[in-house]
């Protein structure tokens, strides 16, 4: 049981680590449609529940927004991985089926109907406007007054280039407030 636990546990492992020496990431697509990318993954871990990815639609795209907008509404919420197996990636498992041991990630699709249920799109964030930064600061924790302070004096620097860092910084302002409870 320790070994398939811990061949479970590191089925990303190698290919994550080639990914990141390489400065590449999976593609992020539309049912694994690789005509279809609708933006890219900001963060890949493999944690004790499977991999988990974190991020960022294209909203210059169409294909971003209307996928923004499928998952936010709740009407796709799943995740599937496209890959090869490398020659020393499967072992037979119980009954002769096949166990697979290593993979090589190429892609990482938002779906509709994903094969794995478990695989799923558990958030979707969005800084769009003022409004939407002051219902994610209080999300994190701070008081409605405080929120609309920070929103009416930082929203204007906040947008535009600076549109991840807001997502960066709510993200830590919500790890630290879950620190704190």
């Amino acid at each position: 049981a320790d070994l398939r636990e811990r061949q479970h546990a590191d089925h990303f492992a190698r290919t994550l680590r080639e990914m990141r020496a390489e400065g590449k990431t999976p593609g992020m697509l539309w049912s694994h449609d690789p005509s279809a990318p609708i933006g890219r993954w900001i963060e890949l871990r493999e944690d004790d529940r499977g991999l988990y990815v974190r991020g960022q639609l294209n909203l210059d795209t169409t294909r971003g927004k209307d996928a923004h907008g499928h998952l936010k509404h709740g009407d796709v919420s799943g995740l599937s991985i496209g890959f090869a197996i490398p020659p020393s990636g499967k072992t037979v498992g119980p009954g002769g089926s096949n166990l697979l041991i290593d993979v090589d990630l190429v892609e990482i699709s938002v779906v509709a109907f994903p094969a794995n249920r478990r695989a799923v799109v558990d958030g979707v964030k969005t800084l769009q406007s003022k409004t939407e930064l002051i219902d994610l600061l209080r999300e994190a924790g701070l008081a409605k007054a405080a929120a609309n302070r920070v929103a009416s004096g930082g929203w204007p620097a906040l947008s535009g280039e600076h549109h991840q860092k807001a997502i960066d910084l709510a993200a830590e302002i919500e790890r630290a407030t879950a620190n704190l409870r």
